[in-house]
Formats: C-alpha cells, sequence, structure tokens
C-alpha cells in the first residue's frame, strides 16, 4: 500500500519529466497491478496529454480532472478495464480523432464538462472522436460553449442513458438521437433554445415510444410561444417524454411578455386563436390590395382604350406590313388617284364643284363614294 503511495505521488514528476525529455511521448507507464483507481484532480499539471499507454493494469477510474491539459492528443492505450475517465476542467479546446482508441471498449462514464470543446467537436462532422466509446452509457459535456452539435457526433452511441448538455450555448437538437433508444435524461437546461424543431420533436418521439422513462430538461431557456412555435408549444402537450421542472419553464410571448408554462393547454389555445385572427387579417388585406390592383388596372386600360387600340394596331402594321420594305411608294400601281368620301348632304358640292375642279386641274381619276 505504502509503494502505490509513493507512484501516485510521483505521477506528476513522471509526467513532466517524460514530456519535457521526448518529443513524441510514447512510453507505457508502469501502475501497481493491483490498482484500480488514479486520482490527480487540481495537481496543477499542464502539458498536452501525448501518446501512451498503461503496462498491464486493472485500473477502471482514472480522475484527471482540474488540470491543464490543452491539447488531447493520444492515443490512449491499454485501458480495457476503464468505466470511468474523467477529463472535466481542463481548459481543453482540441481534441484528436484518435484520442479515445479502441481499448476504451468497456468505458462506460465519460465526464468532460467545464472544457472548451465547443470549438472543436462542431467540425467533427462524421463522428471520429466518440466512435470507439461504443459502451459508455453517460456522457457529460456540459459547459463547453457548444453552439453546434454535428448530427453524426454520436452516431455510435447507441446504449447511451444519459446525455448532459448542459449550460452550453445549443439553440436547437440538430444531431442524431433516434438511434439512442435506452436514453433516459437529456440535459438542455441553461441553453439558447427558443423551440424544438421537427426534426428534433420527432427523434425525441421515436425514443419515446419505446422508453417511457425518457426525461428532457428544457429549464433556463428562452422558450418563445408565438405563432412560429406553435406546433412546439403542441408537442409540450401531447408529449409522452417527461419534461422536468416544466413547471418553471419561462415563455416569451408575442407581446413580449415572460409567462410561466405552468397550464400549457390554456397557452396553446391563446395561441391559436391570435394565429387565427392574424390569418384572417392577412388574408382580407391581401385580398383587398389585390383587387385595387385589378380595379386601378381595369380603370387604366378603359381610360386608354382607343390610344391602346391605336397603338395595337400600329405595332401589327409595322410588324405584319404585306409589302416589302425596300419596295418605293410611289411606283406602286393604282386604279385611281384619288378617293373622296362624302355624306349625302354635300353630294351637289362634289359632283357640282369638288370633281369639275380636280378634274380640270387634271389630277386624275377620282372614285366616289
Amino acid at each position: 500500500m505504502n509503494s502505490e503511495n509513493n507512484w501516485l505521488s510521483n505521477l506528476r514528476s513522471r509526467f513532466d519529466f517524460q514530456i519535457k525529455k521526448f518529443d513524441h511521448f510514447v512510453a507505457r507507464l508502469p501502475v501497481p497491478r493491483k490498482l484500480r483507481k488514479i486520482s490527480l484532480t487540481s495537481s496543477k499539471m499542464k502539458f498536452e496529454i501525448p501518446k501512451f499507454g498503461f503496462i498491464t493494469n486493472e485500473l477502471t477510474n482514472l480522475n484527471f480532472s482540474d488540470n491543464i491539459f490543452h491539447t488531447w492528443t493520444g492515443p490512449i492505450t491499454n485501458v480495457n478495464n476503464m468505466t470511468v475517465l474523467d477529463l472535466s476542467s481542463k481548459f481543453c479546446s482540441n481534441v484528436s480523432k484518435i484520442f479515445f482508441s479502441e481499448d476504451f471498449i468497456n468505458l462506460r462514464y465519460l465526464l468532460l464538462q467545464n472544457n472548451l470543446l465547443g470549438l472543436i467537436l462542431p467540425m467533427d462532422v462524421d463522428g471520429e472522436i466518440f466512435q470507439n466509446l461504443q459502451n459508455v452509457v453517460h456522457i457529460n459535456l456540459s459547459k463547453n460553449k457548444i453552439s453546434n452539435i454535428p448530427n453524426m457526433l454520436f452516431k455510435k452511441q447507441e446504449h447511451l442513458e444519459k446525455l448532459d448538455l448542459s449550460e452550453n450555448i445549443i439553440d436547437d437538437i440538430n444531431f442524431k438521437i433516434s438511434h439512442m433508444k435506452k436514453l433516459m435524461f437529456l440535459n438542455l437546461r441553461k441553453n439558447r433554445i427558443s423551440m424544438l424543431s421537427k426534426y428534433a420533436i420527432n427523434g425525441l418521439d421515436s425514443i419515446a415510444k419505446m422508453n417511457t422513462n425518457l426525461t428532457v430538461d428544457l429549464s433556463g431557456n428562452n422558450l418563445v410561444c408565438n405563432c412560429d412555435s406553435l406546433s412546439f408549444v403542441k408537442w409540450i402537450i401531447d408529449t409522452p417524454t417527461y419534461l422536468h421542472n416544466r413547471e418553471e419553464y419561462e415563455c416569451k410571448t408575442s407581446q413580449n411578455t415572460i409567462s410561466f408554462l405552468r397550464n400549457p393547454s390554456e397557452f396553446y389555445e391563446t395561441i391559436q386563436k391570435e394565429c387565427m385572427s392574424y390569418e384572417g387579417l392577412i388574408t382580407g388585406v391581401a385580398t383587398g390590395i389585390l383587387m385595387f390592383i385589378f380595379i386601378l388596372c381595369g380603370g387604366i386600360v378603359y381610360r386608354y382604350r382607343w390610344k391602346l387600340r391605336y397603338f395595337y394596331y400600329m405595332v401589327k402594321v409595322k410588324w405584319h406590313d404585306p409589302e416589302p420594305k425596300s419596295v418605293n411608294k410611289d411606283e406602286r400601281l393604282y386604279m385611281y388617284d384619288a378617293f373622296v368620301s362624302y355624306a349625302n348632304e354635300d353630294h351637289t358640292f362634289v359632283h357640282k364643284t369638288l370633281l369639275h375642279k380636280l378634274e380640270k386641274k387634271r389630277w386624275g381619276s377620282i372614285v366616289l363614294a
């Protein structure tokens, strides 16, 4: 027992020594054969976690919390018996895709809270960081400044029972969860969620149909209760999912007032009435505008109907003139040189005076009508 205590007290110096001595740390650390738990919490260690492994061991619990391991490169090997890994409060902002090796096959609890993983996790679109943690049942990623989680980040976590994403800056569940049939608690407390999308709602409902113990915590979010979130409020009423502390949920209405969601059914009825009145108003206004436009256009057409008709015929003549444009108009042959149209009361003047003077002056042949 005394030798194990001495080993534990000297472990920090071993890490520091080998980090400084080698550019690429590939050592295998010796541990007492019967040792099950290592706790180096708050040991003031500050460096990158390089590639390393343990010699033959029975380690089940490794606690390196509250140190400054800013980069996790790895991989860490020979940890086949490990069930609990605590790397919380380390200011880590970079995790390699090979850090969690295949030797973490039996890991059950992964505690990564209070880091800066929101800077690296959104880039793992293929879900490679956690792909070897297939038997983990509890993942804690709270307080990591996570704004977005890729759809496939937890693609291999089919046995996950508890996922803690509280106190981040997430605005929706846009990652796949429908395959987590054993999920019992999803902690989304104190994020930036205003409402859940249809994708998130369908994913939760698919789990709730098989797992009646599913609980979701949405407290501390900026929930919105208006026409845009009507389906979300309806889901809160009908979902079989248990909403933890639902009576404490605060919801912002269309009047910018904050109310508790203690009776979501009343909220839904109120919002539905508001949305219906808005629908009628919008429909009426749109119909009135269209009618005004049609009447205005009709009045303009009627007012300028003769000018429009004249313009129509001018265009028609221009584009459908049967005479070739190259023909000289003066060279055309006509039967008469002039055509005179007159009223009956002008008969005497036309025949006695006009026709006589025109023919006398040799204007040519004239047809009268």
